[in-house]
């Protein structure tokens, strides 16, 4: 499962791109590394659970108390 921790950590880069095609393009290829890699579902989900809480985080602490 190593080599799809490489494969994540490039398209992770890649989700917050300013282009929109990039964002999209980076989501439908992590996608398709699930579709075809059902056994990396659950890894690629905590992951993006992670990035995105991560992002939460920091995006309540510019807000403040009303996050």
């Amino acid at each position: 499962m190593g080599w799809m921790k490489g494969i994540l950590g490039d398209m992770l880069r890649f989700l917050g791109h300013n282009n929109t095609y990039v964002r999209t393009s980076a989501a439908a290829a992590i996608a398709d590394v699930v579709e075809h890699h059902p056994q990396t579902g659950h890894a690629t989900i905590n992951v993006l659970q992670a990035l995105y809480h991560d992002k939460l985080r920091s995006w309540c602490s510019h807000i403040g108390p009303l996050c």
